[in-house]
């Protein structure tokens, strides 16, 4: 499901718009962002039953959530919301947290890379947006 997913990110990123050279960030309307987010926890509710009753998962409600959540952050990056940065800036720090729980902490360590990678993404997409606001009130 993430390698669909990722085709179709790849793919609605491809055909995007650029401005200058840079993305062209698209808005996120608050009430979206939110039913999109009800929607994940729905679905990451769902995936964890599943996970719960018929695997032998550590930590099966949360690995689905952070799923669930981490096909939302995909989406919205395809869609280059930067609402996306913080998705993943949350997500990666919960998934640090249960990978150390797990003891599995070489993947703690590189989920907290991500923490830094997602963190510098937004830092630089806060750039860009700067740069498209001050464009669009000249």
């Amino acid at each position: 499901f993430f390698v669909v997913v990722n085709f179709y990110g790849l793919y609605y990123w491809l055909k995007g718009k650029q401005t200058d050279h840079d993305i062209r960030i698209e808005p996120l309307a608050p009430q979206t962002a939110l039913f999109q987010m009800l929607i994940a926890a729905v679905a990451g509710l769902s995936f964890g039953l599943i996970l719960k009753h018929f695997t032998d998962a550590a930590v099966p409600m949360l690995d689905a959530q952070l799923a669930a959540f981490s096909l939302l952050a995909t989406y919205w990056t395809s869609r280059k919301h930067i609402a996306t940065w913080m998705l993943w800036v949350v997500v990666d720090i919960v998934y640090v947290g249960m990978f150390i729980y797990k003891a599995l902490f070489l993947t703690a360590v590189l989920y907290a890379a991500f923490v830094g990678l997602a963190a510098f993404g937004w830092w630089q997409w806060e750039r860009v947006k700067s740069k498209q606001d001050v464009a669009r009130s000249a």
